[in-house]
């Protein structure tokens, strides 16, 4: 391809993109049932254990891509992407926007890039929805956490029916709110959108950490909060809404969905992944046009060159970081130290980007 391209001037180059942009995409019919349990896990969820995040949180849940840096997957051919992501997870190849794949493959096995480039590679080009009921991978114990506490799994399910779908809508609303509660919110976040890995995830604000720590007195509001109030705080000021009724179907159902994730936790335990990590302040002034320029490197790929988020075939892909349609002054995410630590957390870039 060197020998190809080093023949073409940048008008050509930019004709032939044109050209092969504009190709129908064909993809294989729609089928998960070859997907193997290891490839719906990283498609899905990823392996934060070894700093590896979903599939789709980047390429989209239909792994059709998300813009002129993000390409789309579904449909590629195995082979291909096997060797490619060899050679992300082993340095030969990666610069530029496309230099944050070699941090997210590092953890990958040889075995797990095979079955995952099959997946990829018969995957139709639809949306992945993985639930409660078709024995889905979120719900599987080999996913770890801090503290040697491990979320539920499918197994442990509640004897009521009807309480099982109250958790599955609960996991619904928190992972896409702005469908399943868009009269209560203001901008288009999600529960999700903070709480990483659906609420799972150590150190990320996993919901099953915070449960025991409540009924508890907060300054902010100067009365003491149920889990409930807690969460009616999120919709008023991180998702710049209107509180749902305690006694609301959205509130049942998000309720239901963390105290299923806390199953087994002790009560007024104060497990150490609640929360985010705290991060020393600078010992010099913080430079908000370093920041400025560390944003344009490292964010504005997924983010926006203005913060804006990014859209893509009529779903939120990556949300945005501030203004109307993002979360107001009185959310914990506004404060600078909150928001440091947030990034810091997000383990597969901080150790080259967050520094």
């Amino acid at each position: 391809m060197q020998a190809v391209a080093s023949r073409l001037d940048a008008n050509q180059m930019r004709l032939v993109a044109a050209y092969v942009e504009k190709l129908p995409i064909r993809l294989p019919p729609a089928t998960d049932k070859t997907l193997s349990y290891v490839s719906r896990r990283l498609l899905v969820l990823g392996d934060w254990n070894h700093g590896i995040p979903a599939c789709i949180d980047c390429h989209g849940v239909d792994l059709l891509g998300g813009g002129p840096d993000i390409p789309p997957l579904a449909g590629q051919q195995a082979s291909y992407l096997a060797r490619q992501l060899r050679s992300f997870r082993d340095g030969l190849r990666g610069s530029g926007a496309s230099l944050s794949m070699n941090h997210v493959s590092h953890g990958l096995r040889n075995n797990e890039i095979k079955l995952l480039a099959s997946a990829i590679s018969k995957w139709p080009g639809v949306p992945m929805t993985l639930d409660i009921n078709n024995r889905s991978v979120l719900w599987h114990p080999s996913l770890q956490t801090p503290n040697h506490f491990i979320p539920p799994v499918e197994e442990q399910v509640p004897p009521s029916l009807q309480l099982v779908a109250m958790i599955r809508q609960g996991e619904h609303i928190f992972v896409d709110t702005l469908h399943y509660a868009a009269k209560f919110i203001g901008n288009v976040l999600s529960c999700a959108s903070c709480h990483l890995n659906r609420g799972r995830l150590a150190t990320a604000a996993p919901m099953w950490a915070a449960l025991p720590h409540f009924p508890i007195y907060r300054k902010k509001n100067n009365r003491i909060n149920t889990i409930q109030v807690r969460i009616r705080s999120c919709f008023k000021f991180s998702e710049n809404g209107m509180p749902p009724p305690v006694n609301s179907h959205v509130m049942t159902a998000l309720t239901a969905y963390t105290h299923w994730l806390a199953t087994g936790m002790p009560m007024g335990a104060h497990p150490k992944a609640a929360g985010f990590p705290r991060i020393a302040m600078p010992a010099k002034p913080v430079d908000p046009m370093h920041g400025k320029q560390v944003f344009a490197q490292r964010c504005a790929m997924c983010h926006g060159e203005r913060g804006q988020g990014r859209v893509v075939r009529g779903r939120q892909m990556f949300p945005p970081l501030w203004g109307s349609a993002s979360f107001n002054m009185g959310a914990g995410m506004h404060r600078v130290d909150k928001a440091a630590s947030f990034i810091k957390q997000l383990g597969y870039i901080s150790a080259s980007y967050c520094r």
